[in-house]
């Protein structure tokens, strides 16, 4: 009778919530057949793997993938298949993609039955194992080339199991011994080869699971006399199975017994070579000797330098000494001429009072002194007037001693440095007006804080005005001027930092800024300063984190610095965290100095940004992107107070993870300085504290 399955009959394995999982799995390809073998679904992963569409396979059948190698095997296996003879079927084949290239698949088929238990479809599960045949061919080919390379090469080689008996040998190894492979299989190394210290070495190679290799290792076979020593180069090579376990050893071998003989002989007759040479070189040394007087000679010849000399664009010039206050030019090449203004041939074997200006001879005449008493080398600068120009020179004078180290002559070198100094001047001058126009810059910012801080104050006062009378009043209309209030109180304030910034920055350009230094307990105000700053991370539900190793540390510093570095550094923090986050402020004591490290898991910086966020006006967010207010001054400003204070910061940082700011502050005490202050005993709801809190995490909000 023949089966009739409706189309909800054909949906159902898809509908069902196991295959279906199955089915949608993005790593596993499945698609379910008709009994004819005509596709119904097929899920991404397939599709992607023979490069057609789920609609473009609704029209195909699974053999229509075939790469028909071999037509008749085909056929006759999905004969079986769709025939129903076996009910689950795994197979490996080759199929086609629609781009016509060839990948190999492991396709699992199973039936599916309806409610009554009758086959209605059949239901595909593939594997592209493209990869792992072409690793299994290259596995192949790499067992050939090795077993090639085994029963080929000239060394002697042999595979034994971790109790030395011979797994298998090469014809090499077999011949050396006098028999086929096939003889060794089995036998143990050592019962045919009896050598206990070759036994431990073996053993020492499975103990430790490291190779071991000889040079021309001696060997005397008991059972042949008659061959006398002979000399191996062989290596022990742990074999290991994919744990790491030891299974085994690879023995290889090469009888180098001529070659060490041959090796032998050569040292015998590199010896007496070596004598000869020895011999030989005591004559070369004389001839050599001999040679270099003649090239000091050689070296003492003006001729030598003649072709610098011509050349070079510096002045050069030969003074002999008559005597000691008296001295003759006897050579210039052409610079110095031209510097000098001189002709071809004048001033040659002149007196230098015939060739320089009067007003200038005396300064030299005190320069070619001091060269000859010191014996040394000498440079100085000077400058004289030719042609009603100035010119400046920088010289360098050269002693020339005879045999007897007695100076007889001046080489002098002449450099014209008159550019120089103009360029010189130029960049003084200009550096003198860049300062000028930096000073009148920061002058300039400075007074436009100081007009910005008075308005702003006004403005403040105003706004607590009206916050007082509005407290009087409750309903709708008053509520939403509180927001408004809030609003222009927050921004008033951000302000109010950013001019005190200005301000501050400018104080440490100009060195204005004053410190206040004092001995002081370091950890207590660190505490007082984090637990102050408590209420306003609440609201963003962030953990507040303080450790120190020490109780108490007096030290020099001044209070009102430290707190600015560390609201600054906790604002950042908070800016920077998201909800639930955590930040941790550590005091470390290390008794020349103090560690304090402000730490958050928050959005962290990028590496590439890490260099530039200590520069004033540098922000680790860009411009337009950025979701937090800032100026770019805060962090450049608290490097300058950490400087200030004679310590160093810096960042760690990876982006996503969070950031970490460490200060590291030399721990002094100031002799000048009495003030030995517990800040535990100060009221954390000081105004001046709350003040300076306020206007620090002013800019603490999302735009």
């Amino acid at each position: 009778m023949e089966m009739i399955i409706n189309d909800e009959q054909l949906s159902h394995a898809v509908n069902d919530s196991v295959l279906k999982s199955l089915f949608n799995h993005p790593e596993m390809g499945m698609f379910t057949l008709k009994l004819t073998g005509k596709f119904l679904e097929s899920n991404k992963k397939f599709c992607d793997i023979v490069g057609y569409t789920e609609k473009e396979l609704a029209n195909m059948f699974l053999q229509d993938l075939y790469y028909l190698e071999n037509q008749e095997k085909v056929f006759q296996r999905d004969d079986i298949l769709f025939a129903k003879v076996k009910e689950h079927y795994s197979f490996e084949k080759r199929v086609v993609r629609k781009d016509h290239s060839i990948v190999w698949v492991n396709i699992i088929l199973s039936l599916t039955y309806d409610f009554a238990q009758r086959p209605y479809q059949y239901v595909g599960i593939v594997q592209d194992i493209s990869n792992l045949k072409r690793n299994e061919e290259k596995l192949y080919d790499t067992n050939k080339i090795l077993e090639s390379v085994f029963n080929t090469t000239s060394t002697m080689i042999a595979y034994l199991d971790i109790n030395f008996n011979f797994v298998c040998v090469n014809k090499q190894y077999a011949d050396a011994g006098g028999h086929s492979p096939e003889f060794y299989i089995g036998k143990n190394h050592f019962a045919l080869y009896p050598h206990h210290e070759n036994e431990i070495i073996f053993k020492q190679v499975i103990e430790t699971g490291e190779p071991i290799s000889f040079s021309a290792k001696p060997f005397e076979y008991k059972e042949f006399p008659e061959l006398g020593i002979t000399y191996w180069d062989w290596d022990l090579i742990p074999v290991k199975n994919a744990y790491g376990n030891i299974t085994g050893l690879i023995f290889s071998l090469a009888d180098v017994t001529e070659r060490k003989r041959a090796e032998d002989e050569l040292h015998r007759t590199n010896e007496i070579l070596e004598k000869k040479v020895r011999e030989r070189t005591i004559k070369l040394q004389d001839e050599i000797a001999e040679r270099k007087r003649i090239e000091e000679v050689l070296r003492q010849s003006e001729q030598r330098y003649r072709e610098v000399f011509e050349n070079t664009s510096d002045g050069i010039f030969l003074m002999d000494i008559v005597s000691r206050d008296c001295f003759k030019y006897s050579a210039f090449n052409p610079s110095m001429k031209k510097m000098l203004g001189l002709k071809d041939t004048a001033a040659l074997q002149e007196f230098i009072e015939t060739v320089l200006p009067r007003d200038f001879i005396g300064s030299i005449d005190s320069h070619y002194r001091r060269c000859i008493e010191l014996g040394n080398m000498l440079s100085y600068e000077e400058h004289f007037t030719i042609s009603m120009e100035t010119i400046y020179v920088h010289t360098t004078l050269i002693p020339i001693k005879d045999d007897g180290g007695k100076v007889y002559r001046i080489l002098g070198v002449c450099s014209d440095v008159t550019e120089y100094k103009k360029m010189s001047e130029k960049l003084k001058l200009a550096k003198e007006e860049a300062e000028y126009a930096n000073n009148a810059k920061s002058e300039y910012i400075a007074n436009m804080s100081h007009e910005l801080r008075t308005p702003l104050n006004v403005i403040l006062s105003a706004i607590q005005l009206f916050d007082l009378y509005l407290k009087d009043i409750s309903n709708a209309k008053s509520d939403k001027l509180f927001r408004h209030l809030k609003t222009m109180k927050q921004n008033c304030l951000r302000l109010l930092r950013l001019v005190n910034n200005l301000i501050d920055t400018t104080k440490i350009d100009a060195r204005f800024y004053e410190l206040n230094m004092g001995n002081y307990d370091i950890v207590s105000i660190v505490e007082v300063i984090v637990l102050s700053v408590t209420d306003y991370v609440k609201h963003k539900g962030i953990s507040l984190q303080y450790i120190s190793n020490v109780d108490k540390k007096i030290m020099a510093c001044d209070i009102d610095i430290i707190e600015r570095i560390m609201l600054n550094l906790l604002s950042n923090a908070i800016k920077f965290i998201d909800l639930s986050g955590t930040i941790q402020v550590s005091l470390i004591d290390r008794d020349k100095d103090i560690v304090i490290s402000v730490k958050d898991n928050g959005v962290g910086i990028p590496e590439d940004k890490q260099k530039t966020i200590f520069e004033r006006y540098k922000q680790a967010d860009n411009l337009l992107t950025r979701k937090h207010e800032g100026s770019g001054i805060g962090l450049s400003l608290v490097k300058s107070f950490v400087e200030m204070l004679e310590g160093e910061i810096s960042v760690n940082s990876q982006e996503g993870l969070g950031s970490e700011f460490v200060v590291v502050l030399p721990s002094k005490i100031n002799p000048i300085s009495s003030h030995k202050i517990d800040m535990s005993t100060h009221n954390l709801a000081d105004y001046a504290m709350i003040q300076k809190i306020t206007v620090e995490l002013s800019d603490i909000y999302s735009i």
